[in-house]
């Protein structure tokens, strides 16, 4: 028969494992979540999808994309090489170098 202070330890155990369990299954997911900062501009939390840019929250990914100049020889190539990747990009709505390069990307 366990004590009483084991079995308080394995009753905390469960129950922070399945706080753990569900916070993990709810942020996960949540794809295109966008909150406001404390001076009101919009920033993204976690996975996001190509559809979130299409808010005016974040009009510079559209801006940036339009007027980058792709090289359709070098896009051709990389394609073929590329094809058993998947690739993750990382990055901060509110970077300023996340704003350049994520659209080019």
């Amino acid at each position: 028969m366990l004590s009483l202070k084991k079995r308080i330890k394995m009753i905390k155990n469960i129950f922070l494992s399945y706080l753990l369990f569900v916070s993990f299954t709810v942020v996960r997911g949540q794809i295109n979540k966008v909150v406001k900062t404390d001076n009101g501009t919009s920033m993204l939390l976690g996975k996001v999808n190509r559809d979130v840019f299409n808010s005016t929250d974040f009009k510079w990914f559209q801006e940036n994309y339009e007027s980058y100049l792709t090289n359709d020889k070098i896009i051709k190539e990389l394609k073929k090489e590329l094809k058993n990747y998947k690739i993750k990009v990382f990055f901060g709505s509110w970077c300023g170098d996340s704003k350049q390069n994520l659209p080019i990307f």
